[in-house]
């Protein structure tokens, strides 16, 4: 595999650590605000990309390396901080890639890049499975992304929210919608993109066929949802009451489930 690119190697402005962490979430709610479809959720890549916005954001994103990580010991904190810093970095390796179609464009997209956070390093791929998902092995893998001897296990959450799933913005049509998460609201947000995701056309229930046709995310993170008993609960507490809601409670693990292609084209404003 190629040399990981560090894309937060630029120079860092001296000032209180604090000040630095207002203005990085202050650029992320920027270009969120800015070249982000709060109505279908795609991106303005190439508007951003050439935007002072993103600049800001870039210039910025180099205070990481001297971000005190271990003050971060609230599971709240640890998952919105971790949350925000993953979906930005997939945005940063987009744009950085020349990404303009699908991330499968560039061979291990998700470990291609990364950012250097507490002078340790990050990829998307670290960050989801090492970080957000306790150090599990990524789907169809035989190995868990950080050894036991790798000082980046000190920062794992404390316990996994499969909810996740539903925040993690993978810069695919088939991703779930950018949010800007804070630990004082993160479990009313977390259930906010949970249902919106059960909700939207990555869920089918078809009654009549005795038929769930569901993403291929609840199939990769069977296990962290609980398994198949796990994803139907999970359906019946985001799904919209109605029909098809009844539908699941009635016939639960009883219908038949196809899992959809994961549409991996670009999350691109067209």
């Amino acid at each position: 595999m190629s040399e990981v690119l560090i894309l937060n190697s630029g120079p860092h402005y001296e000032e209180t650590p604090l000040d630095a962490q207002i203005r990085l979430f202050r650029d992320i709610n920027n270009l969120k605000d800015e070249f982000i479809d709060p109505g279908c959720g795609r991106i303005d890549y190439g508007r951003m990309s050439n935007s002072e916005a993103f600049l800001n954001y870039v210039a910025d994103a180099a205070f990481l390396r001297h971000f005190d990580l271990p003050r971060v010991n609230r599971q709240e904190e640890k998952i919105a901080l971790w949350l925000n810093i993953y979906n930005m970095l997939v945005i940063h390796g987009v744009i950085e890639l020349g990404i303009g179609e699908s991330v499968k464009e560039e061979p291990q997209f998700f470990r291609r890049f990364a950012y250097l956070i507490d002078n340790m390093e990050f990829t998307p791929e670290d960050i989801e499975h090492g970080v957000l998902r306790e150090n599990r092995r990524p789907p169809y893998s035989l190995f868990h992304p950080f050894s036991s001897s790798d000082d980046r296990l000190k920062h794992v959450v404390d316990v996994l929210d499969a909810r996740i799933h539903f925040a993690l913005v993978r810069a695919s049509v088939s991703s779930p919608s950018f949010r800007f998460y804070v630990a004082e609201r993160l479990d009313e947000q977390l259930d906010l993109a949970s249902s919106e995701f059960i909700n939207s056309p990555n869920v089918e229930i078809i009654p009549e066929r005795n038929l769930l046709r569901l993403s291929a995310i609840l199939k990769w993170y069977r296990p962290d949802f609980g398994g198949p008993e796990g994803v139907i609960d999970l359906l019946v507490r985001y799904h919209d009451p109605g029909q098809k809601k009844d539908f699941l409670i009635e016939q639960g693990l009883a219908a038949d489930v196809e899992w959809m292609e994961y549409d991996w084209r670009l999350n691109k404003v067209e």
